[in-house]
């Protein structure tokens, strides 16, 4: 199954976060770009994902995050949940499950 979304890629937590910072979600700028949907890393250089998650959701956005991880340690999908995720998914991501985030948040 092909679906066509458009994205952004942040190579860290605390890129994740600047690029939030100027979206839509959080300066309510009509020209800025409108995020739908994150899917977050957890392990990542400079700021990992509970971090960023965090960080977004004390800055007051109410975007869907779902986080990502190779680990299924259950205190570390806790971890997860608590900063603020909506759901977890774990690695690798099928494209059909996906596909299927995308239609929970996005349609």
């Amino acid at each position: 199954s092909h679906f066509d979304i458009q994205y952004e890629e942040a190579i860290n937590g605390q890129e994740a976060v600047d690029f939030m910072k100027k979206s839509r979600n959080f300066t309510r700028d009509p020209e800025a770009s409108n995020v739908g949907l994150v899917l977050m890393d957890w392990c990542m250089p400079v700021m990992d994902g509970c971090e960023a998650i965090q960080i977004i959701r004390e800055l007051g956005m109410l975007v869907p995050i779902v986080a990502v991880t190779a680990c299924a340690l259950e205190e570390g999908l806790q971890e997860l949940i608590k900063s603020g995720a909506n759901e977890i998914s774990t690695k690798p991501i099928l494209r059909d499950d996906l596909f299927q985030i995308c239609q929970r948040y996005l349609l």
